[in-house]
């Protein structure tokens, strides 16, 4: 169990932000566990929104994904959700090795990767730049 304290005008101030290129406010002048929590889940929902995120790997636009085929397109849309929730878990993982100290000796600067998630559940991360060998 784990409470939430949501603000309808400091959500719209974020989005705000995020379409401005501004930076996030804070609601209160500082950043609380409660603050912290509705951000993530306002920056989920602007990537929502943005739709699948399998045409950027694929390197398609969003008119191109249009002209795929029906049921290849399908695919790619119902495993959006899933391929996000693996991703935002991944970038929550490299978050855990910078305060853990764990991320100089693993990672670059800057991480690129492809991160998809099967119907099974099976998370698979495939490095694209900025992993360093073990």
């Amino acid at each position: 169990m784990h409470a939430i304290q949501f603000n309808k005008q400091h959500a719209q101030d974020v989005l705000a932000a995020i379409q401005s290129g501004e930076p996030i406010p804070s609601r209160t002048g500082g950043w609380s566990g409660h603050d912290m929590l509705a951000v993530a889940g306002i920056l989920y929902a602007a990537v929502f929104t943005q739709g699948p995120h399998k045409q950027q790997a694929l390197g398609l636009s969003p008119a191109d994904l249009a002209k795929v085929h029906p049921e290849r397109r399908e695919a790619v849309e119902e495993s959006f959700e899933r391929d996000l929730a693996a991703a935002l878990e991944f970038a929550r993982v490299l978050a855990f090795k910078v305060i853990d100290g764990k991320y100089d000796p693993q990672c670059e600067a800057e991480v690129t990767a492809v991160v998809t998630c099967t119907e099974g559940g099976q998370k698979r991360v495939q490095p694209v730049a900025g992993f360093k060998a073990a």
